[in-house]
């Protein structure tokens, strides 16, 4: 249940009560917060003020900030997994990871705490979707990419830019994606390796036209 609160001529506002709606208010408010900053650097006291709920129901119901991430990281991840099969099935596109999108909160509340540390286990770090795009592929292959058409190298570069940076912030996350946290890292370091070079040969590198 919930109740409206305020003083005076204040507005009211919509205060979320009960055990329920207390966990479910602060699980969204954490994964609005540890999607835009590292674990480290969100305190309870600011979930539970997003929440909308004091700092002690927060404690008494979710416990310590892990517990209250590992929550809100299994929230996000259902939310993205909803997302995908709703929404846009097993295509998918840039935009799908825009921030303000489920899968988009999702992978950077799971990259942001990589980044400071955070131990998550391999299946928590999947996304929801991995396992079904594998057998897609298995399933389908690929179309082959059309030779007479060289990519921007504007555009190779900066996807190979963010296959690299990706790999070296969040190795454990992406690895994870397609059953590789256990593989030989020498043999991933050197295939990934092989890949840039086989991206960076796509590229045109004539120079373009001033327009």
């Amino acid at each position: 249940m919930s109740e409206l609160t305020g003083s005076g001529n204040s507005e009211q506002a919509l205060r979320p009560t009960g055990r329920d709606e207390v966990i479910a208010s602060t699980i969204q408010a954490a994964i609005e917060l540890f999607s835009k900053r590292n674990p480290s650097q969100v305190s309870v006291r600011e979930i539970a003020a997003g929440a909308g709920v004091s700092h002690a129901l927060v404690h008494r119901y979710m416990g310590s900030k892990q517990d209250i991430f590992r929550a809100a990281l299994a929230a996000a991840r259902q939310e993205a997994a909803d997302y995908w099969m709703q929404e846009h099935g097993l295509s998918q596109t840039a935009g799908t990871f825009d921030s303000t999108l489920p899968p988009g909160r999702y992978v950077r509340m799971a990259v942001r705490a990589s980044l400071d540390g955070v131990e998550i286990s391999p299946e928590d770090l999947k996304l929801p979707h991995s396992d079904e795009m594998l057998k897609l592929l298995v399933g389908s292959g690929l179309p082959p990419i059309e030779a007479q058409a060289p990519f921007d190298i504007r555009i190779v570069l900066s996807a190979v830019t963010a296959m690299a940076a990706g790999m070296a912030i969040a190795e454990d996350f992406f690895l994870a994606q397609s059953g590789l946290q256990d593989e030989d890292p020498t043999y991933v370091h050197s295939e990934f390796n092989r890949l840039i070079r086989l991206n960076l040969s796509l590229a045109d590198t004539r120079p373009r036209p001033a327009e």
